[in-house]
């Protein structure tokens, strides 16, 4: 899934394509498919950079905001 969203960096057409797909294994793959869809679809329709060291520190702000 990281690799597909990553993909549209290298070719924007796809994107469409590549939230409607994350969108259906957010709905029907395993729990940790579905947290990591959810993520990666709020991402992608922000268009927030979707490298997985900038997730890892934006969870880590978020979860400091929280407490």
């Amino acid at each position: 899934m990281q690799g597909l969203a990553e993909l549209t960096l290298q070719d924007p057409s796809m994107k469409d394509e590549v939230l409607d797909l994350l969108r259906e294994l957010t709905r029907s793959g395993t729990p940790a498919m579905r947290a990591r869809g959810r993520h990666l679809v709020k991402q992608m329709e922000l268009g927030c950079d979707l490298t997985w060291k900038r997730l890892r520190m934006e969870a880590r702000q978020a979860a400091r905001l929280v407490r």
